[in-house]
């Protein structure tokens, strides 16, 4: 939503430097929501209500525009025939735009693809010249049609259908798309993530779907495998292949936790039932003990999944029912997952040595949507570039020590302290 590019220089943390850099983008909303670094060393974005691929500089700070223009072929008669909030990929229902494109996929060749969300194409960056094109067939301008891209081992990007009919398949080596498996129908949100298997398939958990969705590389073909879990909304949001070879997916709307073994292949719950409904865990990460782990969206607590048991708990603190409260995991190299709040007010650890949880100090305040990612600078502090609020959120580790408002304490479970730097777009876009 920002009208300019932020850059935040950690070359020198004691004397941290942000600033609005590059040229004015104006003041729309959800220009662009990704970027990936290219091979040419510039920051490539798609547009997301954007009409044109945004490319930054890094080195010299430096933004512009290039590729040809896209835009909505006729947005009236498209909110006539499928209506005006589309939501925009991430579960946020409150949008009332056409989102183009889905982060996408850098591939060996050094281009960027990008799966259509409502686009009529699927969008091919290559980031060694700048050069931007559609490729493949025309898919027409519908809402929500793919949201996950895997890179096989063969070469291949496949896309799970999230309200399209089939799974697209886009060849690398030939720029060509196709499809493959049988026609799944236009109930939206049928998949949401899925993942590469040792097995040579791609596994899906069931989103709106009914079943796990397999794509066989080798038979190029499409199957539903294990039970039916039923026709229920965001059943689950993400996927982790765990060291015993399975995958788990933690529950956002279905009351257990799934297992998905691949050499089976069978789908089916472990662990409690943890109640349907209410959106309780969207992002999860394999820590460092081999067990699952889940910072709570709506749910009271964060979720372990004890893999060797195949059980699931919940651990640390209550932080009460609802709130949005965190959607970005982070793995440290100290073994800790660290969680920046969206509309919790404070940062939150996860200890996977041990299964422990934590908040770290400050609290940083009630407003909602205030930090949804997170980066790592080279010397291993963490920054969170703010979304609705005003400052950066950095993450400063301290040998073991942890600030406390009685002054800093040693901590053998904490590691990092919360610090917000000023990042105010109107002094800065004014010096």
């Amino acid at each position: 939503n920002a009208t300019h590019v932020l850059r935040i220089n950690t070359t020198h943390p004691e004397q941290l430097q942000i600033e609005a850099t590059g040229c004015d983008l104006g003041n729309g909303k959800g220009k662009w929501k990704s970027g990936v670094l290219g091979a040419d060393g510039n920051i490539y974005c798609p547009p997301w209500f954007a009409s044109r691929v945004l490319r930054i500089d890094p080195y010299v700070g430096t933004s512009e525009l290039i590729g040809p223009e896209f835009t909505l072929p006729d947005p009236v008669k498209l909110a006539q025939d499928f209506g005006d909030s589309i939501g925009d990929g991430d579960g946020d229902v409150s949008d009332e735009s056409w989102g183009k494109w889905m982060d996408g996929t850098l591939a060996a060749n050094g281009c960027l693809y990008c799966q259509p969300w409502c686009a009529s194409h699927v969008l091919k960056i290559d980031t060694r010249n700048g050069s931007v094109e559609l490729i493949g067939p025309d898919l027409g301008w519908a809402p929500d049609k793919y949201r996950a891209a895997v890179v096989a081992t063969d070469g291949v990007i496949y896309c799970p259908p999230h309200s399209a009919r089939r799974v697209m398949k886009v060849e690398i080596a030939a720029d060509t798309v196709s499809f493959v498996g049988p026609d799944y129908g236009t109930k939206p949100g049928k998949w949401w993530a899925g993942a590469m298997t040792l097995v040579n398939t791609i596994l899906c958990a069931p989103h709106s779907a009914g079943q796990v969705l397999q794509i066989d590389l080798f038979r190029q073909m499409c199957s539903l495998v294990g039970r039916d879990f039923g026709s229920g909304e965001a059943k689950y949001r993400s996927i982790v292949q765990s060291n015993d070879g399975c995958f788990y997916c933690p529950p956002c709307n279905a009351p257990q936790v799934l297992c998905i073994d691949p050499l089976t292949p069978d789908a089916d719950y472990v662990g409690p039932d943890l109640c349907c409904g209410g959106f309780k865990w969207v992002v999860a990460g394999l820590g460092e003990d081999g067990c699952v782990y889940s910072p709570p969206w709506l749910a009271h607590k964060s979720l372990r999944v004890d893999v060797p048991t195949r059980w699931a708990r919940q651990i640390g603190k209550n932080q009460g029912w609802g709130g949005g409260k965190w959607e970005a995991m982070y793995p440290h190299e100290d073994g800790f997952f660290y969680c920046p709040p969206c509309c919790a007010t404070d940062t939150l650890s996860l200890d996977t040595l041990i299964g422990t949880t934590e908040l770290l100090t400050p609290e940083l305040g009630r407003e909602p949507r205030k930090w949804r990612c997170t980066g790592r600078s080279a010397t291993g502090e963490l920054y969170c570039p703010p979304f609705e609020h005003d400052k950066v959120l950095r993450l400063t580790f301290k040998n073991l020590q942890l600030d406390s408002p009685s002054g800093t304490k040693d901590s053998p479970l904490s590691r990092a302290s919360s610090r917000v730097q000023e990042s105010r777009a109107s002094s800065l876009l004014q010096g």
